[in-house]
């Protein structure tokens, strides 16, 4: 009826590749621009398919020309500098997140990442920044993680505290940014009590459905740490203090509110140097004297500290620690 209604090509573009029919979609997208070559939405939209099956190139120039038609698409300059930084293009990279910035400065996430990639040290990644990373995550993180990047801490936690306990039972235990429950799966024959918190309602709903936890939390750590009654035999951090870099709150809360003496069990990007670095990846690295030192510290006993794989990343291994302690 309307052969010419650029609109339409392009919604039944987005439909397309929303059911994986991703040739289809591209001729739409196409189609909408041939008709309206300045059409900012079909360039971006097409770069967001171009994205899914790794057409890096060809997603850079449609984003490129998204920003063209509309010099003020703040998606737009956002998904191309993450396309930039994933390909390790950092200078591109920054110029085009501070572009993100410059049109809405309240966004604290990408700030974060400014930071990342300039070689600013900071204490933490913003809540906004890993909730909004791992919401959107969270349909395909299982998968990612086991299946493509051989993710081991989970069995690798399961091993060192169930297989050296000498008791019936690990008593209590505080998942603390426990994703979708890969750890919490793995421990719950294993302990009395179980309980999960975490930044992102999407990964709580997917932990939800494993029906493994006495009680799911939407909270920020330190903010629970802080104000909840804990009592817990142990706490639990997996692949989490890579989104914090200064752990000595967490270290004092634990030790200072807790009822009782308990084991705290975490793992870590590993690095070989006496503090921690914030990566380009946004991620942070701890080393083994930074956690030591943080032991003396707060009066924490290290009963196992191992350097071992984490996971896969770009076809190379991430190193880790996974460190148990005594408190």
């Amino acid at each position: 009826m309307q052969p010419k209604n650029i609109n339409v090509y392009n919604n039944l573009g987005d439909a397309l590749k929303n059911l994986g029919k991703t040739e289809k979609a591209e001729k739409n997208f196409n189609m909408a621009i041939n008709l309206k070559p300045n059409f900012s939405k079909a360039h971006y939209n097409l770069g967001n398919l171009l994205i899914n099956i790794k057409r890096h190139e060809e997603a850079i120039k449609s984003y490129r020309k998204a920003i063209i038609a509309n010099p003020n698409f703040v998606q737009a300059y956002y998904n191309l500098a993450t396309i930039q930084q994933g390909m390790e293009r950092y200078e591109e990279a920054v110029k085009n997140f501070k572009k993100v910035i410059e049109l809405n400065p309240n966004l604290t996430e990408v700030k974060h990442i400014i930071a990342s990639l300039t070689g600013k040290t900071t204490s933490s990644a913003p809540r906004a920044y890993v909730e909004k990373l791992f919401d959107t995550y969270a349909s395909e993180f299982e998968n990612s993680l086991i299946k493509k990047l051989d993710y081991k801490i989970p069995k690798a936690m399961f091993d060192l505290i169930v297989n050296k306990n000498s008791k019936n039972s690990l008593g209590s235990i505080l998942d603390l940014g426990c994703g979708t429950g890969l750890v919490g799966l793995k421990l719950k024959k294993f302990c009395s009590k179980l309980v999960g918190i975490d930044l992102s309602n999407s990964m709580l709903e997917k932990a939800k459905k494993k029906n493994v936890y006495d009680e799911l939390i939407h909270q920020d750590i330190t903010d629970y740490l802080l104000n909840e009654e804990l009592n817990y035999d142990y706490y639990i951090f997996a692949d989490v203090f890579i989104y914090i870099g200064e752990l000595s709150e967490i270290f004092r809360l634990i030790k200072l509110r807790n009822k009782s003496k308990g084991k705290l069990l975490f793992s870590t990007e590993h690095i070989d140097n006496d503090e921690f670095v914030f990566e380009k990846s946004g991620r942070y690295s701890h080393s083994e004297s930074y956690i030591k030192n943080l032991c003396k510290k707060y009066d924490y006993k290290v009963l196992h500290f191992e350097k071992m794989t984490l996971r896969k990343e770009k076809e190379k291994l991430i190193t880790g620690g996974l460190y148990l302690l005594d408190f």
